[in-house]
Order: C-alpha cells, then structure tokens, then sequence
C-alpha cells in the first residue's frame, strides 16, 4: 500500500528499473531500483524497507548517479523512498540535489578507500544464490489446529493452558 500511495501522490514517470550499472573508472557496480522522473527532475531513487534512512543510503544512490553519469546518463537528483514507515502516507521520501549529491560521492569515496586501506586486495565475498529453492513445509491438520485453539482459555487477560 505505502508503494502505491507514493506512485498516486508524487505520480512519477518511470524511466528504468532494476538497471545494473558500474563504473569503470571507480571500481565499483551496483543494481539502480529505480530512474524516475520525479517533480519534473530526472532521479536515481532506492527503495528502503529499513526503520529510517541510513546515512549510507545517500551514499549509494550518489555512486550510481556517478557511474551512470561515465556512459553520458544524466540524472539532476537523488532520492530514497523508505516504505512502510510510520508516516502518515506511510512512506518517507528524500530527495538530494546535485550539491548534495557531490558531497554523498565525497563521502562514498572515503569508505570505500577506508575499506581498502583495511582490506588490502581483498575482494568482498560474493555468494551464489539459487534461482528457485524448494523446502517441505508441513502442514497442520484442521483437527489439530481446532484441539490446539480448545486448549487456550483467555481469564483476566491472562493465557494458561487447560487439560
């Protein structure tokens, strides 16, 4: 619900989604959840589901527009939207002009070159993941589930089991 009340209240119009990009120059790539037009501005935007947008976020968004800007892409503005929060529209939205942005690459820039400092020519750890997994799920039994709701009796607010 919090992504459709976004979509109808900022009515953006959508360029690309899930775009693999990557800079050649800096080393690095990352997946773009979004390019969006948003407020008449083209935008990077990420979509968060955390409990508050992180200062690392900005950071990430910024990166993408860099490496997206070394093919000739040009955004005029980053932004995250945080789902699900406890907003009354029940999302938060941030957006960071280009000032802002300079300053999230800045930032960026320095963790990674402290990661490096700290790990050498270590390469981070990528992990393969299945496209389909399948598990056994054990079901319960509809006269199990009713024996189980019998043996629960609610008195003064309080929950104990009868025999």
């Amino acid at each position: 619900m919090a992504f459709q009340r976004f979509w109808e209240d900022k009515k953006p119009k959508l360029i690309a989604t899930e775009k693999v990009c990557y800079s050649e120059k800096f080393n690095y790539a990352g997946t773009i959840d979004a390019i969006i037009i948003l407020d008449g501005q083209v935008t990077i935007k990420d979509w968060k589901t955390s409990s508050k947008i992180w200062p690392t976020y900005p950071m990430q968004v910024a990166a993408y527009l860099r490496a997206e800007g070394e093919r000739g892409f040009k955004a005029t503005q980053t932004a995250i939207v945080r789902l699900g929060s406890l907003h009354k529209s029940g999302y938060e939205l941030k957006t960071f002009d280009l000032e802002a942005v300079f300053e999230h690459i800045s930032q960026f820039d320095f963790v990674k070159g402290t990661w490096a400092v700290e790990n050498g020519e270590k390469q981070p750890d990528l992990v393969e993941l299945p496209a389909t997994i399948k598990i056994k799920i054990e079901r319960v039994k509809k006269n199990e589930q009713a024996n189980s709701r019998k043996s629960i009796k609610r008195n003064s607010g309080k929950i104990r089991n009868i025999k």
